[in-house]
């Protein structure tokens, strides 16, 4: 870390108790330029080494592991499965009186939507389907592209005339009414509704009942503190990225700076480092993925160095690190993994030095693992940064991650509108445990909350 300073031709001296020297004096500059004195063995300064704390960390990498077949499937099995396995937790809900018609709610219950009666009063459970008018389509952007002017990108593709549609296996029906806020729910959401179906074949909406929060497991009381450290976004080797802060942050989880009270009480507790995705060099600044697909173009030298350089970076830090600390490499979505989720961990022969090291995991994005009983789930930040985009979001990222957990679901969006294998056997975004410690990364800022039910 540099500091710029005025410097005066009187210094100040930090007396280290072995000699006497006044607070200021005036060397000359042939006695600041001179070899320091050699100490003896007896007089060289103790050097402080703080213990790292010990744990148990369990990871969960077959919760996200990619399906065997991937073309052979079709997508319409996750939403069965993810209607199957969490229409019973909004039945519970129902049960226990959480809807304004109380326990009487659970008789209210229709199974099909096929079986829904006209003007009678029912509750029904099914996935949430969002007709855009302005979502991407594949034939408009191809016009787009032939367009005579270029059409500007859109961040946000939520409009008035989006509407809700509620599906299950036998049909669809329309949702309408005041108590439907179109603006606040994505595709792929599994609720219970309460209301009526009026003439028009559109369902009257009264009031709507997400999963809620899943059961989580009991947390043991620690003797001692532990931490654990999360990171985003180094884009290592990237022309943007100051390399002094990487080797700050290095250095500083490594126990090599700080003074010995902080590392003792503070760094010596941090147990685990886990690094959320985006490491490599920002995809912008790399070559564009046009001439890395096709084999009749060559990357120019300039192009491979800069590849090249920041993946033995990347390696180098992480080696280093992983002598001090363990660590957990999540892809993001600019890393050099797969583009569907959940992504699968980053090819071990493109980090050799680091990957070998038993201290470090390769592993999926999602991640879930349990370390000393604290279970800790996160993302690089794809899905809710998905949802940001065809949702209205008054808030931050953390309203997007809070009502994530509500509906019992990691990625809602996914495939619909982001990328994900077409899973027959279940949906692995569910989430059926609370976690303690739930994050995103690769956010513009940082920020936390603590959520009770």
């Amino acid at each position: 870390l540099a500091a710029a300073m005025e410097v005066d031709s009187t210094f100040s001296v930090v007396n280290d108790g072995r000699d006497e020297v006044p607070a200021n004096v005036d060397f000359s500059a042939e006695e600041l330029l001179s070899r320091p004195k050699k100490l003896k063995p007896s007089e060289e300064p103790e050097k402080y080494v703080a213990t790292r704390v010990n744990h148990e960390a369990h990871s969960r990498l077959e919760d996200f592991a990619s399906p065997s077949a991937l073309h052979a499937d079709q997508y319409h099995y996750i939403y069965s499965e993810r209607t199957r396995k969490i229409k019973p937790a909004i039945k519970e809900r129902i049960r226990q009186g959480f809807t304004s018609q109380g326990s009487q709610a659970e008789d209210l219950v229709v199974d099909k939507i096929l079986h829904t009666k006209l003007g009678q009063k029912c509750i029904l459970i099914g996935c949430i389907v969002k007709e855009m008018p302005l979502k991407p389509n594949v034939l408009k952007q191809y016009s787009d592209e032939r367009a005579i002017g270029p059409v500007p990108p859109r961040q946000n593709f939520v409009s008035d005339k989006d509407a809700l549609i509620l599906e299950d296996d036998t049909g669809r029906i329309k949702l309408v009414g005041i108590s439907v806020d179109v603006s606040h729910f994505v595709s792929g959401v599994v609720v219970g509704v309460s209301g009526v179906q009026n003439e028009a074949g559109d369902f009257e909406v009264s009031e709507i009942l997400s999963a809620g929060f899943p059961p989580q497991a009991p947390i043991k009381r620690m003797d001692n503190p532990r931490y654990l450290a999360l990171v985003s976004g180094l884009n290592v080797g990237g022309s943007h990225q100051n390399p002094v802060a990487i080797q700050l942050f290095a250095d500083y989880v490594g126990g090599l700076v700080g003074s010995p009270t902080e590392q003792s009480e503070f760094v010596s507790s941090i147990a685990r480092l886990i690094i959320a995705g985006n490491s490599f060099c920002r995809e912008d600044e790399q070559p564009q993925p046009t001439k890395l697909r096709d084999p009749n173009k060559k990357l120019t030298r300039d192009e491979q160095s800069k590849v090249v350089v920041s993946i033995q970076l990347l390696d180098s830090m992480i080696k280093d690190l992983s002598h001090d600390i363990p660590i957990d490499v999540m892809p993001g979505p600019s890393d050099p993994a797969d583009y569907s989720m959940p992504q699968q961990p980053i090819n071990k022969f493109l980090l050799p030095h680091s990957a070998g090291q038993k201290t470090v995991n390769l592993v999926t994005n999602p991640f879930r693992c349990i370390i000393d009983g604290v279970h800790v789930l996160g993302t690089s930040g794809q899905p809710t940064d998905n949802m940001a985009m065809f949702m209205k979001v008054e808030g931050s990222t953390l309203d997007l991650m809070e009502r994530t957990l509500q509906w019992r679901h990691l990625a809602p969006t996914a495939p619909d509108t982001l990328s994900a294998f077409p899973f027959k056997a279940g949906d692995p975004f569910i989430v059926e445990q609370c976690p303690h410690i739930y994050f995103v990364g690769n956010q513009d800022s940082y920020d936390s909350r603590l959520v009770k039910e």
